[in-house]
């Protein structure tokens, strides 16, 4: 298998080459049969739309041609803040996990015969694994990060909650409780905030943009409920 640069124009903190290298001796080689080759590419994603967030592609054998991948540089650097980029780790989490991703849509199609939706799952978890398997440390950082957060997270929905109930909460709290219930999913929660913001300030212009967004997914929730009433009440 080759590994190839192409177009990087600006220095990292980590030899891509060397490094891709290193982090495919951690997988099985029948993973890999059929890759050509990977190229880590200093332009923007093939054919896709601007704005996605596409960090590698796998491209499957076609016509006569083998698979191979690329690795978009450019697009992990947004996945972190500014101040991480410089670290070497960083870097390397970075790529195990979009190399392991594409490695994966690779294994499941190639070897399985996968396709999407399905595809995309089996993909995203292969690459997951096998990259908390390089980074074991950095990961059980993360996750220790991750339930700070949510616990916070929680705290915070909590208190805003009690706001709300004693008549003590703005149309900013209102707006932030209705935020963090979209984070949830939670549609009829956040329609309930939101329109309790607009009572505090009928004017509360992101409020106003995003109301009616939030309805629309409470709808359509509804009527997927009535739906699967229906069609258990018809077993």
């Amino acid at each position: 298998m080759r590994i190839t640069t192409l177009g990087l124009t600006r220095r990292y903190p980590i030899d891509f080459p060397s490094a891709v290298r290193e982090l495919l001796r951690r997988l099985p080689p029948e993973h890999l049969v059929g890759i050509s080759r990977i190229t880590i590419s200093g332009g923007p994603p093939l054919d896709e739309d601007r704005g996605n967030e596409v960090l590698g592609q796998y491209f499957e054998a076609y016509d006569g041609e083998p698979a191979f991948i690329l690795l978009y540089p450019e697009e992990m650097a947004k996945e972190v803040p500014f101040f991480l980029r410089p670290f070497p780790l960083v870097w390397r989490v970075l790529l195990a996990e979009t190399l392991f991703h594409e490695v994966g849509h690779h294994y499941q199609r190639f070897t399985h015969g996968i396709r999407k939706p399905a595809q995309e799952g089996h993909a995203e978890g292969y690459g997951l694994r096998h990259a908390r398997a390089a980074f074991p440390v950095v990961y059980r950082g993360l996750d220790l990060w991750n339930d700070i957060r949510a616990q916070a997270a929680r705290l915070k929905l909590r208190w805003l909650e009690l706001r709300r109930a004693w008549g003590w909460v703005s149309a900013e709290g209102l707006y932030e409780l209705g935020r963090m219930y979209w984070m949830q999913g939670n549609w009829n929660e956040v329609v309930e905030a939101w329109e309790g913001a607009l009572r505090v300030d009928p004017q509360y212009p992101v409020v106003r943009r995003w109301l009616p967004r939030a309805k629309r997914r409470l709808q359509r929730e509804r009527h997927q409920e009535g739906r699967n009433a229906r069609r258990k009440a018809r077993r």
